[in-house]
């Protein structure tokens, strides 16, 4: 598509009135798959020899348009019909070696000649057009590309074929959930950039442990294996043995379980296989079938053996729910000073497992061992999340979510992490606080699943009585690092001070100065952890010419000098901070408004900004409010649109780690002029839900279900009188964010109503 076209297509829209060059569907229409009027068919190679005539350009408001003027509706029909229409548009323009590529996809994606008509075909022949549609968008070095990327969504939505198969650097989508096993559950990892492992006993498989000569050298009753010390006998019973396998491409690593009864014994009744991509933070599980015995030395192939399940299988296969206890930053549970404790177990980001979906998703991270507080070297030691944080890559999960990890903690302290085995230092049991650190694991209430939050306390409680008055700008975030929400405020005067007052969990303490020279008038300012250390830091837009972007880092008692990092935020722009490609650091998004409406972001790399790419191409036109959260929990932070007018649309474009993708209508009633709107996972499911406060009245919240916001419900009768300003986040540290009112004026006070069942 040529410029312009593009800017006649936004001319032709101008004119009938549409406010949105890409506008999306209210989802897939109730299409017949077996009306015999569908169909999908072929894209013939008599394409490549002569350039179709008129080709869609873009979609609006449940309209296609093409290339020579005209519009259509959204029906299937039409639908199909376009996209066959810009597959051979594209087709026509992609080099040999693409069309050759094509070629060979289209003769793999044929019916077989003769086949029964069924629905199931039909949903197959969609899914395989949509598909090489994304293919060819892929390669094309069109400059509207992201325009065709949301096409092609737009058409998948039609249709019903869910999500693109492809992301803008080409490479297949990833999935938090599967119904695949076997070939298939195989195939799907590879696509996720998860190491596949190789036969069972070959010798790509590598054994790990202390060297031994014999079962006396070994640690607590574990014996000695092949000149490898196995793991002691633990509460999954039997002798352990610990087999790795790293892989350079995709990058990850593997590491398989194996457990017999005693030594004697010449089989393996469980194997026990994860395996973790570090770049792409998934991991793929495999096991034993349940009864299958496997020798020692048995070669097994997977996934072709039927003696090895993966996946959907693993959910009924009799042995236990993985990720009950391989959760956290990543899927392993390493046992410091055994075979278990072995190096490459860091994945770039917090891993989402590729699993049934009845079995928990590793939902994270949790703020458990962050509530123990900061126990100085005086007191004997540090907490727990001293080492287990966000720098390291070793955070625990949300002990709520994943019981099975708790009894595995406990059985580690009490088996592994004793005096004799760490007489000096290391480890947390060393110090008089081994009592609580331990404690944490066996106290109920943090191990029990809880009832999600569906409301704010009716009651708001005075957490502090002097703070943020007047003009100031009060913004949350964790500046400590020990898992709750804490509030600052910047003075946004000639003195320029910035304050913080730091959550107990049922107060804010007494504020203090963090920075002296911090945000001026007209200046915007932010909150986001830039260097991924766990705790958030500052940032100022100065919106001078330069469009110089400032930031101070936390050091968990204040903030340090302000440093230019790189960044462009220019006059009648605005920014918004969070992770948009999953990497545990913040970035900034900028959104341009004015003529072009543009979403540019510029990645963290922990000590500056990198250039603005642009991520979306019209986005959050005019009073269009335009806000940040992770709203379907892949790791990536995506944009939520509030419309703030009358029709009170709000949209979504959700990150893929490298773009945001097309918006999509995610609730149609939510958020009217003049009320505040934020974004917040206040039930603590895992996902970001929107919540609007109208001013003198009722806070209502819609929660995210992954893929929509769901109807709006009172969440409190009356929270925020007019020219008050509320906010929300987690400030007990229970996974649920609450409501936190800044009174303004010259009261200064601020009040919390916490998230509740």
């Amino acid at each position: 598509m040529k410029k312009s076209q593009y800017k006649s297509l936004c001319a032709l829209i101008a004119g009938i009135g549409v406010a949105s060059v890409i506008a999306c569907s209210e989802g897939p229409e109730e299409f017949d798959l077996e009306d015999s009027s569908i169909d999908v068919g072929e894209t013939s190679q008599e394409a490549v020899k002569a350039s179709p005539k008129a080709y869609p350009i873009a979609i609006g408001h449940d309209q296609i348009f093409y290339s020579d003027g005209q519009r259509k509706e959204a029906t299937l029909a039409n639908v199909l019909e376009a996209q066959k229409e810009l597959t051979a548009k594209l087709l026509f323009d992609a080099g040999p070696d693409v069309q050759a590529v094509f070629e060979e996809m289209e003769a793999a994606a044929a019916p077989v000649k003769g086949a029964a008509r069924s629905v199931e075909a039909e949903k197959v022949a969609l899914s395989n057009a949509a598909d090489k549609l994304d293919f060819l968008i892929a390669g094309s070095v069109d400059p509207e590309n992201a325009v065709l990327k949301d096409m092609s969504a737009f058409f998948r939505n039609k249709t019903g074929v869910g999500p693109s198969a492809v992301s803008d650097d080409g490479a297949p989508m990833l999935k938090l959930a599967t119904s695949n096993s076997g070939q298939a559950y195989w195939n799907e990892c590879a696509a996720a950039g998860v190491p596949n492992p190789p036969p069972l006993a070959s010798n790509s498989w590598v054994r790990q442990g202390a060297a031994c000569a014999n079962d006396n050298q070994c640690y607590g009753g574990g014996a000695c294996v092949s000149g490898k010390c196995s793991l002691a006998p633990n509460n999954v019973g039997g002798l352990s043995e610990v087999f790795t396998y790293t892989s350079a491409s995709p990058a990850g690593l593997c590491i398989a379980l194996p457990r017999r009864t005693n030594k004697a014994s010449q089989t393996f009744y469980l194997y026990g296989i994860i395996c973790q991509g570090t770049t792409t933070s998934r991991s793929c599980f495999w096991d034993n079938k349940s009864g299958a015995a496997i020798g020692i030395n048995e070669q097994v192939t997977i996934p072709t053996s039927a003696k090895i399940v993966g996946g959907a299988a693993l959910a009924t296969n009799g042995q236990g729910v993985c990720t009950s206890c391989h959760a956290g930053e990543n899927a392993f549970i390493i046992h410091p000073r055994t075979a278990l404790d072995v190096a490459n177990t860091t994945a770039k980001n917090w891993v989402r497992p590729i699993v049934a979906a009845s079995w928990p998703q590793n939902v994270g991270p949790g703020k458990e061992l962050d509530r123990l507080g900061s126990y100085s070297a005086t007191m004997g030691g540090q907490p727990c999340s001293a080492c287990h944080n966000k720098a390291s890559g070793r955070r625990f999960p949300r002990l709520e979510d994943s019981a099975g990890y708790c009894g595995v903690a406990l059985w580690s302290y009490d088996n592994i992490m004793t005096k004799t085995n760490f007489p000096t230092q290391g480890m947390p049991p060393i110090s008089p606080l081994s009592a609580a650190h331990r404690a944490v694991f066996a106290n109920s209430s943090n191990c029990n699943p809880k009832a999600k939050a569906s409301k704010f306390a009716s009651a708001k409680t005075k957490w502090h009585d002097w703070f943020a008055p007047y003009n100031e700008t009060p913004l949350l975030g964790d500046f400590n690092a020990d898992g709750r929400v804490d509030i600052v405020t910047f003075v946004m005067d000639a003195g320029a001070d910035v304050w913080v007052s730091l959550s107990t969990g049922s107060s804010f303490a007494a504020s203090s100065v963090w920075h002296g020279n911090f945000g001026l008038p007209g200046q915007q300012v932010r909150v986001g952890d830039f260097n991924a250390d766990g705790r958030d830091d500052i940032v100022v837009a100065l919106m001078n010419n330069a469009g110089q972007v400032n930031v101070a880092l936390s050091s968990g008692a204040g903030f340090g000098n302000a440093v230019n990092w790189n960044g462009h935020v220019l006059s009648g722009e605005i920014f918004l901070t969070g992770d948009f490609n999953g990497d545990r650091k913040d970035d900034i998004v900028i959104f341009t408004k004015g003529s072009t409406n543009d979403a540019l972001v510029q990645l963290s790399n922990g000590s500056s900004f990198g250039g603005a790419a642009l991520w979306h191409g019209n986005i959050a036109s005019g009073s269009k409010v335009p806000l940040i959260g992770d709203v379907n929990g892949d790791g990536f932070d995506d944009v939520v649109v509030f419309a703030m007018d009358s029709t009170a649309d709000v949209h979504v474009a959700l990150s893929n780690g490298s773009s945001f993708g097309a918006l999509t209508l995610w609730n149609g009633w939510f958020g009217l002029p003049g009320e505040q709107v934020d974004v917040a996972d206040v039930n603590g499911d895992g996902l970001d839900d929107i919540i609007t406060f109208v001013p003198g009245g009722a806070a209502y919240a819609a929660l995210s279900t992954g893929s929509s916001f769901a109807a709006s419900t009172i969440w409190h009768s009356n929270f925020s009188p007019s020219g008050q300003k509320p906010l929300v986040g987690d400030v007990n540290a229970d996974h649920r964010a609450d409501a936190v009112l800044f009174t303004k004026g010259s009261a200064g006070d601020v009040y919390v109503s916490l998230a509740q069942p």
